[in-house]
Parts: C-alpha cells; sequence; structure tokens
C-alpha cells in the first residue's frame, strides 16, 4: 500500500510540473492580428509627475476590456509599490520572469505563484504605439504585468472581462472582499474605504452599467464611465478620489454619487 501511495504521489509531482510548464509558457494568440514589435525601455522610470517609479500614473489602458486587471494594478501601485517590484525580475537575456498567483486547477480555493517568463515583444498599432497597455514615462513595468496575465490565460482576448477582485489575488495571492454599495450608507462606505487606505489596503470600485449610455457627464463637468472598474486614490474633504485605468476622466465625487452609480467596491488583504 505504501509503495502504490509513494508511486502515485511520484506521478502526481510529475504531472504537476508539466502542467505548471505548459500554462507558464504557452504560445500566445491574438485575435486582433496585431503586429508584434519589441519595446525597449527600462522596467521601472519615476516620471515627473510620480511619487515611486511605481506609480498609478503608469497605468494607461488600450484598446482592451481589461480595465478590472490595470485598476487592481493601479490600486497596489499606490498602495503598496514595493510589491510590485517583487513581481518582476529582469534575467539579463532580453526576458524577463514575472510571477502571478493562480489557481492551479479548476477547482480551487487557494492561489500558488506561479512564474511567467515574457519577452519585451508587445502588439502595436499601425503607427508602432504599443495596442494594448501602454509605456508610460517610457517604462515596461504595465505592460510585462499584462502580458504575462495574457500568456498564462492564452491570449490578451481572454483577459478581456473580469473582476476586479480576483485581479487583486492575482497579484497579491489574496483575493479581494466585495462589498455592494446599496447595502451600506454613504457614511459608511466612506468609514471602510478610509480604514481600509489607512492601512495600506488595494481598494477599487466598480460602476454600474448603462443600456442608453456608456459615460455620464456629472453637473460639474466630470464624466462616469459606466461597466468599468476604477482604482480608489484616497479619501479627502468628504470626497473619494478614483483614478480611470484610462489615463484621463478620473473623478473626485461624493460618497453619495459613488452609491448612485457604482455597484461595488472591493478592499483587498492586508
Amino acid at each position: 500500500m505504501d509503495s502504490r501511495y509513494a508511486k502515485l504521489k511520484d506521478y502526481k509531482g510529475k504531472v504537476d510540473k508539466i502542467y505548471e510548464f505548459t500554462r507558464s509558457n504557452p504560445p500566445i494568440r491574438d485575435e486582433q492580428n496585431y503586429k508584434y514589435d519589441e519595446v525597449v525601455a527600462d522596467i521601472f522610470k519615476k516620471g515627473w509627475s510620480d511619487t515611486n517609479s511605481v506609480d498609478p500614473n503608469d497605468v494607461q489602458q488600450g484598446y482592451l476590456g481589461d480595465c478590472y486587471f490595470l485598476a487592481a494594478v493601479a490600486s497596489l501601485a499606490k498602495t503598496d509599490p514595493g510589491a510590485i517590484k517583487k513581481l518582476i525580475k529582469d534575467n539579463g537575456d532580453g526576458t524577463y520572469d514575472v510571477t502571478l498567483h493562480v489557481y492551479k486547477y479548476w477547482i480551487s480555493w487557494d492561489r500558488s505563484p506561479v512564474t511567467v517568463k515574457v519577452k519585451p515583444e508587445f502588439p502595436v498599432d499601425e503607427n508602432g504605439n504599443p495596442a494594448y497597455a501602454r509605456l508610460g514615462d517610457q517604462e515596461l513595468w504595465v505592460m510585462l504585468l499584462e502580458k504575462a496575465y495574457a500568456q498564462y490565460q492564452g491570449s490578451y482576448q481572454d483577459i478581456h472581462g473580469g473582476y476586479v477582485e480576483k485581479a487583486m489575488g492575482l497579484l497579491t495571492g489574496e483575493d479581494g472582499d466585495v462589498y455592494k454599495t446599496k447595502s451600506y450608507s454613504a457614511k459608511e462606505i466612506e468609514e471602510m474605504i478610509t480604514e481600509a487606505l489607512e492601512d495600506k489596503r488595494m481598494v477599487a470600485a466598480d460602476t454600474k452599467g448603462n443600456d442608453d449610455s456608456q459615460q455620464t457627464k456629472l453637473k460639474d463637468g466630470q464624466r462616469v464611465v459606466h461597466g468599468h472598474s476604477y482604482a480608489v486614490m484616497g479619501v479627502n474633504g468628504g470626497k473619494v478620489k478614483l483614478r480611470n485605468p484610462w489615463g484621463y476622466y478620473h473623478l473626485e465625487i461624493d460618497f453619495d454619487t459613488l452609491k448612485e452609480y457604482f455597484y461595488d467596491f472591493s478592499i483587498g488583504d492586508k
């Protein structure tokens, strides 16, 4: 019996190694038929408006519906830029190892780290500009994280649409907790988000969908994008600052407005 168990354990170990390798190093598909070009830039670079070489300002979404992922990235860049630096390793041979925390099996409750080897070759548009995540301050880190995620899943199109709380787990190993705005008062939401940010926890929020319009223009000229994820940057004077992964149309609104236009918010694990 012990001999059979040992053989089964050894076989399972071999299968696990094969599974991890094939999931970490798959050929990447791209249904959009963009040309791939090598992009030469630093991994991290502190821009003139950055507080750190890893900064939420570096996150700029391209022609891909992965706002949930990039909102989580921007949130982590705000609360713990050092954690992002630990996810990316320069191999010194033109490739980078990116660590993601994944569910290795279809039925799983715990995330495990996996290393994805990424080349700095990205889909570009007809003008030679990155088609998906942008360069920020001429740096690669956001593009490397996005490509590693796409490569692990199989293609960029396979990361179109998702949940910000799951993206938090992908980056840190622990999924975020989700709170429906309708279940709390504006004051309670303010207190929860303020406490989370003071604890250096990731916070992001999702707007409600709207069948009539992609955007709503508020009285003060700000625009709320519907069916979209935002990274929460701070709370000040009864208002919450939200960063749009697009890199523009950011918001600074009171919590009653948050309740009106946002469906839920997610708080990451500390």
